[in-house]
């Protein structure tokens, strides 16, 4: 790493209290100045090969305060960052790790808020930790993202995430493998414990947690993944977030067995709940079918009208049959212009497609008079198949069907 410069005031160089190397490799950088409220002050630094992290810290309080914006190549301004912690009143860091990491030269601003008073800051960078995702390093995201870790029992990893205004809600995924289950807990503003969070999920095998459009308000967000001290032994975890927390299904016209209107979920390694919403339609047969189609691994779904519940049992219908799911509701059951939502759950690695609307009806055509009318078709994840054919007169008054 090339020693810390500012990069627009060449004389505040003499500013540079503390500069050590250890084992090579330089350990600390504090550079001081002071901003007017409503001000920034640029810094740039560069990070060789040889870089695994990065750990910037500017102190503040209530009264005064500043917040970070860095960005790789340039200079930030205004929106336009590669990563921001801009918390109020209090101290802010940006903790870097690999891969968002990059040899390149980067450039750090020192934001002081209106709101704040005049602020003397003190700017720390430090390389090559240790110990980043601690109590003391969360390490900061950009939506979305995926990490993964391994944790010993009785120890946490943490998260930081900022969260702009606007979002469509929040979706958080932890799986794991090994010998214990880790437990997912999310704070705004601090960092979470077992008795201090936003929400949280424990003693499950697949964690999901969600934020609806209400509730992902602007802030920053601490995540902290936590392996009990009761557990046999570590685990290996995976972590995704992304934003938004459900999908809109289109109706479909049932115009083929396999659906034109599919949603495709893709490879998607995270598994979890999965939450989509669908407004219904007047159907010429009078049947809703909704049809799960598991490809590899498993997944079961749920459905109710109303809004998003994380508790399945809150669903008034469902399936959780090994392999693909579905089911037919008869039109007595749903009405047109209603909103209904689903629940998927799906283990991690599952590929699985979902379609919903009118019922496929195969056509049998005119029936023959012989008794040959007859078809061979696949009964598909919802459980059911519907025919239809056409009786010439005169018929006779008893129609025989077999299957």
């Amino acid at each position: 790493m090339k020693p810390l410069r500012a990069a627009s005031q060449w004389p505040q160089l003499l500013a540079i209290i503390a500069s050590f190397s250890l084992a090579g490799t330089l350990a600390a950088q504090i550079f001081v100045g002071t901003n007017a409220p409503g001000s920034v002050t640029n810094f740039t630094f560069a990070i060789n090969a040889s870089g695994t992290n990065l750990a910037l810290q500017v102190a503040g309080d209530a009264v005064s305060f500043s917040q970070l914006a860095l960005r790789a190549g340039q200079a930030p301004s205004g929106a336009t960052f590669d990563l921001i912690a801009r918390s109020s009143g209090t101290t802010n860091a940006i903790n870097l790790e690999l891969p968002e990491l990059k040899a390149t030269n980067y450039f750090v601003q020192v934001r002081t808020p209106a709101a704040s008073a005049p602020h003397a800051f003190t700017l720390t960078l430090k390389t090559n930790q240790t110990n980043l995702r601690s109590e003391a390093l969360p390490v900061l995201k950009n939506l979305p993202f995926t990490a993964t870790g391994t944790l010993a029992p009785g120890t946490w990893h943490y998260f930081q995430i900022d969260v702009p205004a606007g979002l469509p809600g929040l979706r958080f995924v932890l799986s794991s493998t090994g010998a214990g289950n880790p437990d997912l807990f999310i704070r705004r503003g601090a960092l979470p414990d077992a008795f201090n969070y936003a929400k949280g999920s424990a003693g499950q095998t697949l964690d999901t947690i969600i934020f609806t459009d209400l509730e992902a308000t602007a802030d920053t967000y601490f995540v902290g993944v936590r392996l009990p001290a009761v557990a046999p032994g570590s685990a290996n975890y995976t972590l995704s977030a992304a934003s938004g927390y459900f999908s809109t299904l289109t109706w479909d016209p049932g115009t083929t067995a396999a659906g034109t209107q599919v949603f495709d979920a893709g490879a998607n390694s995270t598994g979890g709940d999965y939450f989509f919403k669908i407004n219904t339609q007047n159907t010429a047969v009078g049947a809703w079918r909704t049809a799960l189609r598991v490809i590899t691994g498993e997944a079961e779904i749920y459905l109710r009208q109303g809004d998003v519940d994380v508790n399945p049992g809150a669903y008034s219908y469902q399936s959780a049959r090994v392999g693909s799911d579905g089911f037919v509701l008869h039109s007595s059951q749903f009405a047109a212009a209603q909103e209904w939502t689903m629940l998927v759950r799906a283990t991690p690695g599952a590929r699985w497609t979902l379609v919903s609307g009118e019922a496929f009806v195969h056509n049998l055509g005119p029936l023959a008079a012989d008794g040959s009318s007859s078809t061979n078709v696949a009964i598909g994840p919802e459980g059911m198949v519907f025919f239809k054919t056409t009786a010439p007169p005169p018929t006779s008054p008893q129609i025989e069907i077999e299957l």
